[in-house]
Parts: structure tokens; C-alpha cells; sequence
């Protein structure tokens, strides 16, 4: 009951807001009641998370078949009541801060979408067979891309390539339940086969935006950096959520590739190193996705270990640079608190994070990409500088509220469940000490005064440089250049053919081409 609930109020929301605008009554009552929707939202699945209730949806599906349930169901328990929270969680943040970018053009109209986006979220982290799977996440990808067409103004062609590769994913997840033996809607990794552990991990790296970098992700402007916000993060959350329910030895064992951990250390290191050299937030984010999904996956696919921890780093703290586009007035308290909640020390929400994770091939290397990242995190950061300027006090206590939520919801859940982790404290003391290291050396302008150098300036270029390659290389768009040049090559030929056929002896150039694929085929051994 409380999952339906939860999915049909952010509708109701939007409703209300809509009604609220027809009607004239003003911008601030539309914002009050599309907070009010996220906040009892964000009540209801906190409280659900500290009670573990198992909440299910079932609905009967029309086409039965022998291998597919003939009902579809959306289901919860105590891991997918985390990722609602964490979706009520970053549309309620992204709400509060909204009134302080109301003059850049961010209204009703955003939060409208806001709220719908958020409600087809719910079922889609909810579902339970790969038949709820295929529709949930199918619904939630056109919402998304028209979405991005209507507000974002995202061009038509990156809009298509975005939605083909959200519904490869998508395909992928249903190749695997195809695979398995036997074949049937729900998924279990004890009967997958390597074919199915690899079609379940492209299928989890695509959608995450681990592979192609970048994927999905459409630059934006500060005016709709709400909107972005929740429709960007809504691909990870769906990838985290399925990834947290098979996490553990049998989905480790289906896969079969020993260096997975080292490759996917590499990939994070190096996507860290490009997030704290992007120079704006919005565009390193695939550098953030890429890196600390790498750490996700990796935990996935280690025994006694789970990608949830660094779920919460990925959409909590990832999301603040994203939306901190003006300087709060309790700067440094909150730098201070959000730096120590997601510092992985013993006795914080992300210590358990290490679990396990220390004994992989490579696991070394992730003290070093998580303080890299929250670096580059704290670089982005002190990159706001720009003060809100506005006679209404409650819309600077708003949106300092609106970012004070993101690490509050980590100490939250870490308080519901607290967990007394301490076997990882050299990993977490390591990490602690670079970010400490690297953070200092940002504030006393230590880095900036060295790449001020003429060797520096150089290396600076240089890498700037191999960055771009780097990414022109793995978002595959030269694959697609190199499609869309093919296709205008054939155009050519095809009108050709066109007009040969269309033509006088069209008629007999189409029996010609009956008789040679009637003779290829008795060639081939094939009876017509």
C-alpha cells in the first residue's frame, strides 16, 4: 500500500500544481505544494526504510505465455526502500533549492516535470519480474527524452541516441532472462550461464553510464539545472538499485572474469582524475558517474560487499556541485559536515563501504580514486561564487535547508541502522588523509600557484588535450558519426535504386532479382 501511495502522490502533485497555475494563484503556492508532495514522500519512505516493510503491487498482464508470469509485480524491501528514499531525497533537494534560480527562468513548468519524473521513477526502482522491468523502465525512458525535448531542449538527434541506448539496456536485462535456465521472467543468478552475466553487466554499465561515457547525459544550463539534475540521475539509481538486489558470490560467479575488479579500478582512477579537471560540474559528471559506478560494480561482484554505500555517495554528495550554483552563507559548516559524512572514516554512514572490497585485484587503488573524486568535488564547490541576491530571507534559508538535506539523509539511514564498521580503517584513514591532502592544497591555492608555471601551463594543455580524445574515444561518438556518414553515403545509391525500379523496366529488374535469390537460396540448400 505504501508503495502505490508513494507512487501516485508525486502525480497528485503535479496535478495540484498544474490546477494552481490555471487557476493564477501565483507561483509561490505552486512551489509550496510541489514541496509538501516531496517532503511527506520523503517521510513516508524514510520511515519505510527504517521498518524494512516489504510492500507488493501485483497487476494482471494480458499476455500470458508459458515462459512469463501472467502478472506483473512491483515490490520493495529493506535495499530498494534505500534508492526511493534516495529518489524522494534528491527531488526534495532539488525543489528546496528551486526558488533561488526562479530568475533564471526555472518556474511550474520545471517542477511539473520534476514530480511526474519522480513518480514514474518509484515503479520503475520497484520492479520486480523483467516483464515490470521492460515497461516500467521503457515508460520512464520516453517520459525522460521528452522531458529533455520540451524543457531541455536537447536537439532531436541526441534525444534518439540517448532513448536507443536506454532501450538496449533495457533489451540486455531481458536477453538475460532469456539465457538462464530456464528461461522465465524472474531473475536469479544461480541459473545464469557466463552469457547471462555478461549480457547482466553490459546491461547494468550501460544504464549506470559507465560504458559509452557519458551516456544519456546532455549538458545543461543553470536555468533548468533542476530538471537535468533529476532526469540524470534517474538512469544510475534504476542500474544501483537492480545491481544492490543480486549483489553477492552467485552474481561474481556468473560473470567469470577474474581482472574485472582491476579494469574497473583503472576506469574509476582515471574517470576521478577527468571529474577534478572538468572545468564545470555538469560537464565532469560523467567523469562521476563513471568513476564511483566503477566502485559500485566492483563491490557488486565481490563477496560481503555492496554497492549501497557508494550509492549514496554518487547521488548525495554528487548532487550538491550540481545545484550549489550560488555560495551558502554557512560555507565552510557545511563543506566541514559534508566532507566528514561521506569521508568513509570508521563510525560514518559510507565506512562499510570498504567491506570486503580491500582483498580484490586493484582494491588498493580506491582509496586513491575516492579522495581524488571528493577533490574534484570540493574544487566544483568552491567554484560557486556568485552570491543568491534576494530581498526574500526565506529563499537563502530554503535553499541552505535543500543542500543540508543531502548528507543529513546519509547520517539518517546510518542512525536507523548504525553500523560500527572498523576492519576497514586503514582504507578509510588513507582516504581520508589524501582528500585531506588534496582539499588543502586546493584552499591555500597550493595547485593553482604550481600550474601557474610555464612547465605546468604545458602539461595543463596537454592534458586538456588528451582528455578530449579520451572522451571523444569512449562516448563512441565518432561510432556514430561514422554511422550517420554511412547512411549519407547510401542515400545516394538507394535513390538510385529507386528510380531503376520505379522506372519502365522496374518490373522486370524485380523478377531478375526473384530469380537470383531463388537461385542463392537452392544453392545454399534451402527450398523455396
Amino acid at each position: 500500500m505504501r508503495l502505490l501511495i508513494l507512487a501516485v502522490l508525486p502525480l497528485l502533485g503535479a496535478v495540484g500544481v498544474g490546477l494552481v497555475q490555471r487557476s493564477h494563484r501565483g507561483v509561490g503556492s505552486a512551489w509550496l505544494i510541489s514541496v509538501i508532495t516531496v517532503l511527506i514522500g520523503w517521510g513516508l519512505s524514510l520511515m519505510s526504510t527504517w521498518q524494512a516493510a516489504y510492500s507488493q503491487i501485483t497487476i494482471p498482464w494480458l499476455l500470458p505465455s508459458s515462459s512469463f508470469r501472467s502478472i506483473i509485480a512491483f515490490s520493495s524491501d529493506s535495499n530498494r526502500w534505500v534508492y526511493i528514499l534516495l529518489a524522494f531525497t534528491l527531488g526534495t533537494t532539488v525543489l528546496l533549492t528551486a526558488p533561488s534560480r526562479l530568475a533564471l527562468q526555472s518556474g511550474p513548468k520545471n517542477w511539473i516535470a520534476n514530480l511526474i519524473n519522480i513518480a514514474v521513477l518509484i515503479p520503475a526502482l520497484s520492479a520486480e519480474d523483467v516483464t515490470a522491468i521492460a515497461l516500467s523502465w521503457t515508460l520512464l525512458d520516453s517520459v525522460a527524452i521528452l522531458t529533455e525535448h520540451l524543457l531541455i531542449g536537447v536537439p532531436p538527434r541526441k534525444s534518439m541516441i540517448n532513448l536507443l541506448g536506454r532501450w538496449l539496456s533495457t533489451l540486455l536485462i531481458i536477453g538475460v532472462a532469456l539465457s538462464q535456465t530456464p528461461p522465465g521472467s524472474q531473475l536469479d543468478p544461480r541459473s545464469w550461464s557466463q552469457l547471462s552475466g555478461m549480457l547482466f553487466f553490459l546491461g547494468i554499465a550501460l544504464r549506470v553510464g559507465l560504458i559509452p561515457l557519458g551516456a544519456g547525459i546532455s549538458f545543461s544550463t543553470q536555468a533548468n539545472r533542476g530538471v537535468w539534475t533529476v532526469l540524470n540521475y534517474q538512469n544510475p539509481l534504476l542500474g544501483l538499485a537492480l545491481l544492490t538486489r543480486f549483489a553477492g558470490p552467485e552474481l561474481s560467479a556468473s560473470f567469470g572474469l577474474s581482472a574485472l575488479p582491476l579494469l574497473l579500478s583503472l576506469w574509476g582512477v582515471v574517470n576521478a582524475l577527468l571529474w577534478g579537471n572538468s572545468p564545470e560540474a555538469s560537464q565532469g559528471f560523467p567523469h562521476w558517474i563513471a568513476a564511483m559506478s566503477s566502485l559500485a560494480l566492483t563491490s557488486a561482484y565481490t563477496a560481503n560487499a555492496s554497492p549501497l554505500p557508494w550509492a549514496l555517495l554518487i547521488v548525495l554528495m554528487g548532487t550538491c556541485p550540481l545545484l550549489a550554483i550560488f555560495v551558502l552563507p554557512p560555507r565552510r559548516v557545511f563543506l566541514f559536515l559534508t566532507l566528514l559524512t561521506f569521508s568513509t572514516l570508521p563510525l560514518t554512514p559510507l565506512a562499510g563501504g570498504w567491506q570486503g572490497l580491500m582483498t580484490t585485484l586493484g582494491g588498493w587503488i580506491w582509496p586513491l580514486t575516492v579522495a581524488i573524486s571528493i577533490t574534484g568535488w570540493y574544487h566544483h564547490m568552491d567554484n560557486a561564487k556568485s552570491s543568491l541576491v534576494t530581498s526574500e530571507r526565506w529563499i537563502v534559508a530554503v535553499y541552505g535547508l535543500g543542500l543540508l538535506l543531502l548528507p543529513l539523509t546519509a547520517w539518517g539511514l546510518w542512525g536507523l541502522k548504525p553500523t560500527l564498521y572498523t576492519q576497514a580503517w586503514l582504507a578509510g584513514s588513507i582516504t581520508f588523509l589524501l582528500t585531506l591532502a588534496g582539499v588543502l592544497g586546493l584552499h591555500h591555492r597550493i595547485i593553482p600557484l604550481s600550474s601557474a608555471r610555464p612547465f605546468f601551463v604545458w602539461l595543463g594543455q596537454r592534458i586538456n588535450q588528451t582528455q578530449h580524445s579520451f572522451v571523444q574515444f569512449f562516448s563512441l561518438i565518432w561510432l556514430i558519426n561514422g554511422f550517420t556518414l554511412l547512411h549519407k553515403g547510401l542515400k545516394p545509391l538507394a535513390h538510385f535504386l529507386e528510380g531503376v525500379l520505379e522506372g519502365e523496366s522496374g518490373l522486370l529488374w524485380a523478377l531478375v532479382l526473384l530469380a537470383l535469390l531463388l537461385s542463392l537460396a537452392n544453392a545454399s540448400g534451402i527450398s523455396p
